[in-house]
């Protein structure tokens, strides 16, 4: 399926990645390794072949993680640098006093919403951009107790800082989101919801504690899975 396939190693984790782009090959050069490819990790096709018939509807570039589409967008260069995130993501240690949730962020206002990445795969980016939000595609988020704030993972090979948004809400994916919740519930929702193994992020009290002083600060919103809900609960918070 990828024209091109090959295999990374980051802080000694190993990637497949596979693409069409030449300018994410170059990017990861320094990182490949001489071993052989297999089922791929994630991938960035920025050049989808096209309907001939001009009447069906025009195929996005997208980003994926194995088979599944994370997102589809027209800017080649906002899914790039999702795919680099995602891989600093998958490749670095959760820090002290962080835990990292599974999510996205959307940006807005210089603040940040964690959104369930499932509800967010069918939204239009460019319809999202029209109202003032910018989306970060990905499958985790990394938030700091200490400040309530979230850390947008720093691109691979990038010589950035890291950026922090105020965090202003978190959505999390419940089958009855309209029932009343205790703060200890919404404590063990969000530790259901941490990337990963949460006993191996740090210690387990110190990820407990993180978990229940964010929560502190800020209550968890739920959703029902699908487009809808999400999109309901966004004009609740940012209005029409």
């Amino acid at each position: 399926m990828w024209p091109h396939s090959f295999v990374i190693a980051v802080n000694g984790t190993v990637l497949t990645i596979g693409t069409d782009d030449q300018e994410l090959m170059e990017h990861l050069r320094p990182w490949v390794v001489p071993e052989p490819s297999s089922l791929v990790d994630f991938g960035l096709q920025a050049h989808p072949p096209q309907p001939e018939n001009r009447a069906a509807p025009r195929l996005l570039p997208s980003l994926k993680h194995g088979s599944d589409v994370l997102a589809r967008s027209d800017d080649v260069d906002l899914l790039r640098t999702a795919l680099l995130r995602m891989i600093t993501a998958s490749t670095n240690p959760t820090p002290v006093g962080m835990i990292r949730v599974s999510g996205a962020v959307l940006e807005r206002d210089g603040g940040a919403y964690v959104v369930p990445e499932g509800n967010l795969r069918s939204f239009s980016y460019r319809a999202l951009a029209r109202q003032g939000v910018l989306a970060h595609p990905g499958q985790s988020v990394l938030l700091d107790a200490s400040d309530g704030t979230v850390q947008l993972d720093v691109a691979l090979g990038s010589t950035d800082s890291a950026r922090r948004l105020p965090l202003r809400a978190w959505l999390f994916n419940h089958r009855e989101p309209g029932l009343p919740t205790t703060v200890g519930e919404d404590v063990a929702r969000v530790l259901g919801n941490l990337w990963g193994d949460w006993h191996t992020m740090h210690s387990p009290t110190q990820t407990l504690d993180a978990a229940s002083t964010l929560v502190s600060l800020f209550r968890p919103r739920y959703v029902a899975f699908g487009r809808e809900s999400l999109e309901n609960e966004l004009t609740a918070l940012f209005g029409r």
